[in-house]
């Protein structure tokens, strides 16, 4: 079976901290999509990641 990695860079370091309206509409919509793959078992795991040195 074939895996992949996808890593989203965000912008700017304080991205979680001060998204503007328009950015959270887009991450909201980002966590549906990849929720419908994780519930159809196209996905195994999706989340944030908080790293010292960014996310």
């Amino acid at each position: 079976m074939m895996r992949f990695l996808f890593k989203l860079l965000s912008p700017r370091p304080t991205f979680p901290m001060d998204m503007t309206e328009s950015e959270r509409k887009v991450m909201q919509d980002h966590v549906v999509y990849w929720t419908g793959l994780r519930d159809k078992g196209t996905a195994i795991v999706f989340g944030p990641v908080l790293d010292p040195k960014g996310v």
